[in-house]
């Protein structure tokens, strides 16, 4: 049921945000409406990125498959491209077949699976994720590590999956109601500096 229920939540989504948005009190549809806009970017931004690093990982360890002569490339770094969604243990993840695989073949399959990896995720990790997500989304790795960590041991691998876009929508939404409680008291102390003044 649900690719269906996505479909149709994609297909009408104007529609519900439309309900949505006239569902709510006159006096909040502003900041409502700020604060979706926020969190919309964010996910955006968020899955577009992700997907990108993913893309980069699979095709990359497809081709190191191919050079070192791994069986089932094509397989194997598609669980790769699925697995590398999740930030940092993704990669881990995807070539743990792999590296069975290896260990089964040769010793030297394993030696040269590994130098393949370390390269394709230092060129990920030094170029493609840091200008794709982390200068966009300004998420510390220490933090996406600990916020993965949290959701994997409370959910399992479904956490892993959701854990990062969870955090950016709460990181939005704290920062948003923050900067407003700044500015009342930036405006009051405004007012008291004008009372004072007269």
């Amino acid at each position: 049921m649900i690719p269906f229920l996505l479909f149709y939540l994609l297909k009408d989504y104007q529609s519900f945000y439309r309900l949505f948005i006239n569902a709510l009190p006159l006096k909040k549809r502003p900041v409502i409406l700020s604060l979706t806009t926020e969190i919309d970017e964010v996910l955006s931004t968020y899955v577009k990125g992700q997907l990108i690093v993913a893309l980069f990982t699979g095709i990359g360890m497809f081709v190191v498959y191919l050079i070192i002569g791994m069986p089932m490339a094509l397989v194997l770094s598609t669980f790769t491209f699925v697995t590398s969604v999740i930030p940092f243990l993704g990669p881990i993840l995807g070539i743990l077949p792999a590296l069975f695989i290896a260990v089964g073949e040769s010793f030297w399959m394993v030696i040269k699976l590994i130098i393949g990896t370390i390269i394709i995720q230092q060129i990920e990790s030094d170029l493609i994720s840091p200008n794709v997500i982390g200068k966009k989304l300004s998420i510390h790795p220490l933090t996406i590590i600990i916020v993965i960590m949290l959701a994997v041991n409370a959910y399992g691998i479904l956490g892993a999956f959701v854990a990062v876009p969870a955090y950016a929508i709460f990181r939005v939404i704290a920062l948003h109601f923050y900067n407003r409680y700044m500015e009342r008291e930036n405006l009051q102390d405004s007012k008291l500096d004008e009372e004072n003044t007269l």
